[in-house]
């Protein structure tokens, strides 16, 4: 005997789905919780007799198989319906079947004592259709409405296959709804077979039959309250499976973002590992950086010089005709090269920006640059290969055309042949390869046969026709390297009228600010002048320069002196001298020798504060404080009657070729023995600094501290540096015996000796620990700045 309503509790199941949100989980668990407690109702409108009715038709109070249940139906069914219709009856119960059993679970936990079957739907349907038998129509109807409704329940039923639904609370209170529609018939046909002893009905037949004109009528609410859950389940699954749709839809973007993302990173990373492996590549490189030397001379370049190149046919075919590679502009000293040099860089540059897979590189050989110690065969290989490779994307690696299984490091430099294939493999990625290369000449003093080999590399690269490669030189005429390398070349004289235009322009400028406001008599005076100049000039701008220079009192005094002057380059250099000797001031005439000698001399330009420390030693002094140093505004250029100038905060020679005079010139002022032997002067000068009181004592531990001492005794690193390569270049007969002791002194200084290790090795400190580890002896000191004809004279 099955309990009453008491007994049957409802289901505690706890929700939890991914895509469903906690509200509609609790929302959910009271629909189920409804539609339980609407099942458990129809049930109850059942007495205990008609309860017992119903689960006879089934075997037991759980579900069995399907095949148990097809089984009792027809063996039920035996003989009251035709055989076919039984067959069909029973598939069509199929998914009614399949929907009682899914919701069992949640029936059976309905209570603790007596769970109320889900089997009682099963057998309720079995019951009413083998009592309808006898009414036949009655029997049909009730027949095709369970079809019906088994057709429409089938539909739903292929979802439940997948698991799609089985934690949602909504879903299955619909299920339970539509499976208490179908209890509901049931009950309501029991109450018209049954009364509540579970007997038959007087006059059921009749009852029936009069029933069958109202079946309709009678069941209709129950068919449209099934239609309604039916629709209410779809609605429900649709709305899963749109929320299911959006989170999948979420998913994958945020998995197609993260994807991206991690793309996005990993070619981030990589980009930036290329970017450092470039740098250090770059870095790595003996390159020179050209840049500030391109930005001051086209500072300098007087607007609109150079015109004339760029219309002159020669320079336009270089440009633009395939058969036109090698292109020489050559002239005399002064005569403006590195101006144009400059000017056709510039087109150069914008005309590449403008053609997708061009590229220009440049080098300015001049030794006036401040990096001139650094000036050699590989760093000018170097600078060229660093430019082509800066011009290739990003993403195009660089490395492996000079390959290095250990990294790229200063110990182990490129060969000279890898620098070489190096560019001739770079030039070939560009169509066409723009290549200037200004002041050739000047490297002619290189060591070995470098210079030889520069030249003949330079115009190589012009020759194979399908490399694209366009050679642009510009340099002084009569040197031989020079001109067997560009004897095929296309050449162009700067000073045999070109530049004349650029000239009158530049002496137009430089005259009249002579005079600012001047009167209209005045300015056919200084027209007068111009023309002078330009007469006088032979196409060298720096001659115009110096003239202008030395320009001073009236209209016709400056007249008079350029009518009754025929001074070359040469005289107005050595009248510059003279103006220096002619100085009042012995000091002021002695400082001014003596910066055109470091000017000269050094192994590579000097800055400012350098110079001015090296202005202030004086020989066999013991150190430099504020009392005995220069001040930093010592008019140093104006002293050396303008034959220096300051540029980016470096003094350098007015031009290149006053370095060629003063070598010559010095030797002739006998009355200024350190002009007789430069190098022996500034070696001096140098182990003079280098033998300082205060380097006797000190110990450096740090870079730190190593700066501080630098920024302290600004020539410092310089003197390190440099000391040795002076002596050594010194006359021999001319190396006293007080400059060998200086040089011994300082060899033996265990301090001294330090502190210039460090600052000559001061980049990345390195090797400092071994410094510090092992203290240097005279030895150790003329190992490393390469002095062995010193050994004999260190004292046992």
């Amino acid at each position: 005997m099955i309990g009453r309503k008491a007994s049957w509790g409802l289901p505690l199941k706890p929700a939890g789905h991914h895509f469903v949100t906690p509200d509609d989980a609790d929302d959910g668990k009271k629909r189920t919780e409804t539609a339980l407690k609407f099942l458990v109702s129809e049930a109850e409108k059942l007495e205990p007799k008609q309860r017992d009715l119903f689960l006879r038709g089934v075997e037991s109070a759980e579900p069995g198989t399907y095949g148990d249940y097809v089984a009792t139906l027809s063996a039920a069914l035996k003989g009251t319906i035709d055989t076919s219709r039984v067959s069909r009856l029973t598939k069509k119960m199929k998914p009614i079947y399949l929907l009682v059993k899914s919701i069992h679970p949640l029936l059976a936990s309905a209570g603790q004592i007596n769970p109320m079957p889900a089997s009682l739907i099963l057998g309720g349907i079995t019951c009413v259709i083998s009592f309808a038998n006898r009414v036949e129509e009655y029997q049909s109807k009730l027949v095709d409405l369970l079809e019906w409704m088994g057709d429409e329940i089938d539909l739903i039923n292929d979802y439940r296959k997948e698991n799609l639904f089985d934690d949602d609370h909504h879903v299955r209170a619909c299920e339970i709804n539509i499976a208490a529609d179908i209890l509901q018939l049931c009950v309501k046909a029991a109450k018209t077979f049954y009364n509540d002893q579970g007997k038959e009905r007087n006059g059921i037949v009749i009852a029936l039959k009069a029933q069958i004109k109202d079946f309709d009528a009678a069941f209709g609410e129950i068919k449209s309250q099934f239609r309604l859950h039916l629709s209410a389940l779809k609605n429900r699954r649709d709305m899963v499976n749109t929320r299911r749709m959006k989170i999948i839809n979420a998913g994958v973007h945020n998995m197609s973002e993260f994807i991206d993302r991690s793309f996005k990173e990993k070619g981030d990373n990589m980009e930036e590992e290329n970017r450092r492996r470039r740098r250090q590549f770059l870095e790595w490189l003996p390159s020179i950086d050209f840049n500030g030397t391109q930005d001051d001379n086209l500072a300098r370049r007087v607007s609109g010089s150079g015109n004339w190149l760029m219309e002159h046919d020669s320079f336009k075919r270089w440009i633009d005709d395939t058969h036109s590679a090698l292109l020489w502009i050559h002239g005399k000293h002064g005569s403006g090269k590195s101006h144009l040099a400059a000017r056709v860089i510039e087109e150069l540059r914008a005309l590449t920006a403008k053609t997708p897979g061009s590229t220009v590189a440049y080098l300015y050989c001049t030794s006036n640059l401040s990096s001139s110690a650094n000036m050699h065969l590989n760093s000018m290989l170097g600078s060229l290969f660093a430019q082509l490779c800066r011009s290739l994307p990003r993403d195009e690696e660089v490395e492996d055309l000079i390959p290095r299984e250990g990294g790229y490091s200063s110990k182990d430099s490129p060969r000279r042949s890898e620098l070489k294939a190096g560019i001739v493999e770079m030039v070939s990625k560009f169509r066409p390869c723009f290549i200037v290369v200004d002041g050739l000449d000047e490297c002619s003093q290189w060591e070995d046969v470098q210079f030889q080999e520069l030249c003949s590399f330079i115009a190589e690269l012009s020759k194979p026709a399908e490399l694209s490669t366009k050679v642009l030189v510009l340099s002084r005429p009569n040197y031989p390297h020079i001109e067997k390398a560009l004897a095929d070349s296309v050449k162009i004289q700067v000073d045999s009228g070109f530049n004349s235009n650029d000239i009158q322009a530049y002496i137009s400028k430089r005259v009249s600010e002579i005079r600012p406001d001047q009167t209209e008599e005045e300015s056919e005076g200084l027209e007068e002048i111009k023309k002078l100049l330009l007469d006088q000039s032979d196409g060298m701008f720096l001659w115009a320069r110096l003239k202008i220079n030395d320009l001073e009192g009236s209209m016709e005094d400056m007249k008079e002196a350029l009518e009754t002057s025929s001074e070359n380059l040469d005289d107005l250099y050595r009248k510059k001298i003279n103006d220096i000797l002619r100085q009042s001031s012995r000091l002021a005439r002695d400082r001014a020798l003596r910066a055109l000698l470091w000017i000269t001399t050094a192994c590579r330009p000097l800055s400012k504060v350098e110079l001015i420390e090296a202005l202030s030693i004086k020989q066999l002094q013991k150190g430099l404080d504020s009392r005995t140093r220069l001040p930093v505004y010592q008019p140093i250029c104006r002293e050396c009657a303008d034959l220096v100038v300051e540029n980016n905060g470096a003094y350098s020679l007015i031009h290149a070729s006053l370095g060629e005079f003063l070598t010559r010139e010095f030797l002739s002022l006998h009355d200024y023995k350190i002009l007789q032997n430069p190098s022996g002067t500034l070696a001096e000068a140098c182990l003079t600094y280098l033998n300082f009181e205060a380097f006797r004592t000190i110990s450096i531990a740090s870079p730190e501290e190593l700066e501080e001492t630098q920024t302290k005794y600004p020539l410092l690193q310089y003197a390190s540096n440099f000391w040795a390569s002076h002596f050594s270049a010194a006359k021999t007969d001319d190396v006293s015996s007080a400059l060998k002791d200086q040089a011994l002194d300082f060899l033996q200084n265990e301090f001294g000796m330090r502190v210039s290790l460090q600052a000559l090795y001061s980049a990345g400190f390195q090797y400092n620990d071994y410094i510090e580890a092992n203290k240097p002896n005279a030895l150790h000191g003329i190992a490393a700045f390469n002095l062995p004809s010193l050994i004999e004279d260190i004292p046992n």
